[in-house]
């Protein structure tokens, strides 16, 4: 029997739009390097599939060498700030989370910055249901099996579930360790259960 749901967050919980660029675009116009939005944008992007840690100096090292920049730790935290209000309010979401935490525990396991996942849950009014937000800077980023390890070692794995949108970082290491999976995806799966959207969850948990 499941007791704990651990939720992917970036297009699973919460949709990465892509205006949301702005908050990076903020960012480097105090910087004073508006002029590689673009090139830096891309390279944050790839950054959790060419690295194994989210730690504030790994991904300075990462930014300055490919985008021959010099940014210092102020950076990351102005670059934190903002991305900290990119979220959306979502009634019904709020009202499934209400509806799952009285019973399951529910876990965030992210690649991203913790202070930005938890400011953005804040602020969409849905952090009260988490017991705890695990981002990409306090364990190895996903698909490593340590990342996941890290959010069931206290538990049965068979009484895990995990539910994400990327089937290398979120679905295939969770079946690697045993757990339960849902995959969020409009693709059809012969290997695990899918929905098309977390609000279906409702229907069947």
């Amino acid at each position: 029997m499941v007791k704990r749901i651990i939720f992917d967050l970036d297009n699973t919980l919460l949709m990465w739009k892509k205006e949301y660029i702005f908050a990076l675009k903020k960012v480097l116009e105090e910087f004073g390097y508006l002029d590689c939005l673009k090139q830096i944008d891309e390279v944050i992007d790839n950054y959790d599939q060419n690295n194994i840690s989210c730690s504030k100096t790994d991904f300075l090292d990462y930014v300055n060498l490919h985008c021959q920049t010099d940014f210092k730790v102020d950076f990351v935290d102005a670059l934190i700030k903002e991305q900290g209000n990119c979220y959306e309010k979502n009634v019904e979401l709020e009202q499934l989370l209400a509806y799952l935490s009285n019973k399951y525990e529910l876990y965030v396991l992210s690649n991203w910055f913790t202070d930005v996942q938890i400011a953005r849950l804040k602020n969409a009014e849905i952090l009260k249901y988490f017991k705890v937000i695990s981002g990409g800077d306090m364990h190895p980023l996903k698909p490593a099996l340590q990342a996941f390890e890290n959010v069931i070692k206290d538990i049965d794995v068979k009484e895990c579930l995990m539910i994400g949108d990327s089937f290398k970082a979120d679905i295939e290491p969770a079946l690697k360790l045993g757990l339960n999976v849902i995959w969020v995806t409009n693709d059809n799966s012969s290997i695990c259960k899918t929905v098309k959207n977390v609000l279906e969850l409702k229907n069947i948990l």
